[in-house]
Formats: structure tokens, C-alpha cells, sequence
């Protein structure tokens, strides 16, 4: 494991030092391309626009074992809140830190000696990268995966690096994730002085009552393998910051609604729009495209990554469908099987953001078990 570890700490300490802020790669799927063309991959792009995506495999006329991860990461944040520089690799003792370590560099840092372990097998896995994951990924594995389907590729199943553990590598799996929606409502009213208040409406106050409409709303609706939608509000303001003797023309309200598969997107916004209704003469509200929750029910692929990280951790996983949204919905919406497997996501998106070298190690036995589980016949790596 020492030379594994030494390889894989390698390969992160260069992806850790590029900042590749969404939708930037800054050049890390290069540095991929380098190493795994090194051990016999080829790759072809599928990019569009400022997005970067690679695929790298071994044999397009097989179907592929595919290990999807991301290279982009989010803004590092205030600086001063770092014990480090946020963009290189820091190892103190066992942890390791840097922007990306855990969501999800560490990931595909173990991916990439996955690939160069069994480079010589016959084992057809392959790897597929995207710089828009963190984003608003339009261009990232959405339309990757579907190009890659429309040249021929054959995709038995998908394992997404995604951080999925609680305290360690393994111990928690995602079989789906809940789906994702913004809305934001804009309250009209009628500026002018704080003097004359006859003169004015107040959108603020007008705000009041549609947002305890939203507040008061309850999707029950039960989805077996989920948690129950919600609505969370997440921002109300008015445009008039510091400015305290004007009275602003409107106010915004914006919120999200975390779904299960129990409801579907018009019916959310069926909801929403009966709710609001005694106040549509005085707001207008607006959607994002939202992302569409998924579950992978394929028993055999559960089975055989459950029975894969067990014989690693000597536990059975948690399959869980929580957490936030992940390019895990576009290989399941092209009817793909996904598991997501990956680290500890305590840290993410964090100052500080860190991983133990332990769960790297762990993390990489569990894929390295999963491989040797799905190709059981082929001829193992001398």
C-alpha cells in the first residue's frame, strides 16, 4: 500500500495545485491525459464551450466498467480563514489539505491508479472527467455522456467519486440524490421617502405574508429510499442596503426545494403557484431548470459494490439518496446504473477542506475490490 499511497499522494499534490475554479480545468485533465496515455489509455474530447471533459478508456467495442469524477473545485474563500495555501498540498501527520482534496481530487487521484493498476488486464474500465460539476453543468457530464452514447460507447455501470462517507471511506454509499429547484419572487411595490409613508408601498412589509405562505407549505408525500421534499428559504432582501430613509420598490424572496421522485417539477410548481395565489397581484415569480432527482434500484450492482466496500471495511454500507445534487442524475437519466462512492464530506467546500490519507487508502481498496468484483473472469494483472 505504501507505493500505491506514494503514487496517489503524487498525483493529487499536481491536481491540488492547479486552480481549476468551476469552470476552469486549468489544465488538470492534461496532466491526467499524461499519466494514463503512459500506461496505454487513449482518450478522446468531448468539450463544449468553456467546459472540459475527457474520456479515457482502452476499448470503445467493450462495455465500460466508468469511473466519472470531477476536476473543478469551488472558490477557496477568504484567504485568512485557511491554515495554508489553499492550492498546494499540505500534509500534517496523516491529513492532507487543500481545495479539492476531498470533493473530489482525492477521488480522482485514486481513479487515475486504478486505471495505471490495471492497465494490463483485461479489464475494460475507463474514466470520465469534467471541469462543470460544481457549476451550473450544462456542458459537463450532461452532455458528455450523451455524445459519448451517440459514438457508440457501452456503459454497464458507473461509479461517481462523489464525497459520500460520514466518518469513513465506505461507510456510506449514494444510490440516488433528491432533486433540486430555485425559485425566486420578486414583491412590487412603491418607492419614495420614509417621511411620507402615504405616498409609498412598502414591499417588505407586503413580503411578509407570501413568505409565511411558503414557510407553511408541507410536501408529505412519502418516497420510499428518500427523505421527505422540502422547502427551504434561503434569502430575503430588498435592494436599498444602507440607503435608510428610502423605502425600496421591491422586495426578493428565494428559496429551493429539495424533491424526491414523489412529486415531479410541475406539480412542485403547481403547489407553489396555489399557494401564492391570493398575492399574484403583487409579485411574479421565476424558475431555475432544476435537476431531477434519481435512484438506482439495479439489485446487482448494489449487491456487488455493498459486498465489495464490506470486504474492505468489514461493514455494510449505509445506502443513502441525501446530500445535494451530483452528476450522478445524467448517467442515471440515460437509464445507466450509478453508485456514488467516495470520501468523507465533512470538510467540503470549506476552509481547510481535508482528507486522512487513510481514507485514500481505503477509498482505493474499495474501487480495487469493486474491479476485480465485476470482471471476475478476466485475467488478472500479473
Amino acid at each position: 500500500m505504501m507505493n500505491v499511497s506514494t503514487e496517489i499522494i503524487s498525483h493529487l499534490t499536481q491536481l491540488i495545485k492547479l486552480s481549476s475554479i468551476t469552470p476552469d480545468d486549468a489544465g488538470c485533465q492534461q496532466y491526467i491525459a499524461d499519466q494514463l496515455t503512459k500506461s496505454g489509455y487513449t482518450y478522446i474530447d468531448v468539450s463544449k464551450n468553456a467546459v472540459t471533459n475527457t474520456l479515457f478508456f482502452k476499448d470503445k467495442n467493450k462495455p465500460l466498467l466508468l469511473f466519472v469524477g470531477h476536476t473543478d473545485v469551488v472558490p477557496p474563500g477568504p484567504l485568512e480563514l485557511w491554515n495554508c495555501d489553499p492550492f498546494t498540498l499540505t500534509i500534517n501527520d496523516d491529513t492532507l489539505y487543500g481545495r479539492g482534496v476531498a470533493d473530489m481530487k482525492g477521488s480522482v487521484s485514486v481513479m487515475i491508479k486504478i486505471l495505471q493498476q490495471f492497465n494490463d488486464s483485461d479489464k475494460n474500465i475507463a474514466l470520465l472527467l469534467t471541469s462543470d460539476e460544481e457549476g451550473d453543468a450544462i456542458d459537463g457530464v450532461r452532455f458528455a455522456i450523451s455524445s459519448l452514447l451517440t459514438q457508440g460507447f457501452t456503459i454497464e455501470l458507473a461509479i461517481v467519486g462523489e464525497p459520500t462517507a460520514s466518518l469513513s471511506s465506505g461507510d456510506t454509499i449514494k444510490i440516488g440524490r433528491r432533486g433540486s429547484i430555485n425559485s425566486t419572487i420578486i414583491v412590487k411595490g412603491k418607492p419614495g421617502h420614509v417621511a411620507y409613508p402615504d405616498l409609498t408601498i412598502n414591499p417588505i412589509i407586503l413580503s411578509v405574508k407570501p413568505l409565511q405562505a411558503l414557510c407553511e407549505i408541507v410536501f408529505d408525500l412519502p418516497c420510499e429510499s428518500f427523505d421527505l421534499t422540502q422547502l427551504q428559504c434561503t434569502s430575503v432582501y430588498a435592494g436599498n442596503k444602507g440607503l435608510r430613509n428610502v423605502i425600496p420598490a421591491t422586495a426578493t424572496i428565494e428559496f429551493n426545494i429539495r424533491f424526491s421522485p414523489a412529486y415531479t417539477e410541475v406539480q412542485i410548481k403547481e403547489i407553489i403557484s396555489r399557494h401564492l395565489q391570493p398575492f399574484q397581484d403583487i409579485l411574479t415569480t421565476s424558475w431555475t431548470r432544476a435537476s431531477l432527482p434519481y435512484l438506482t434500484t439495479n439489485k446487482k450492482a448494489i449487491s456487488l459494490i455493498s459486498s465489495a466496500v464490506k470486504s474492505v471495511t468489514k461493514k455494510d454500507p449505509i445506502l443513502s439518496t441525501s446530500g445535494g445534487t451530483s452528476d450522478g442524475r445524467f448517467l442515471s437519466h440515460e437509464l445507466i446504473p450509478v453508485i456514488e462512492l467516495g470520501p468523507p464530506n465533512a470538510t467540503i467546500h470549506k476552509p481547510n477542506e481535508q482528507i486522512l490519507l487513510r481514507d485514500l487508502e481505503s477509498l482505493y481498496t474499495c474501487y480495487y475490490q469493486i474491479v476485480q468484483a465485476y470482471f471476475p473472469d478476466c485475467t488478472k494483472v500479473p
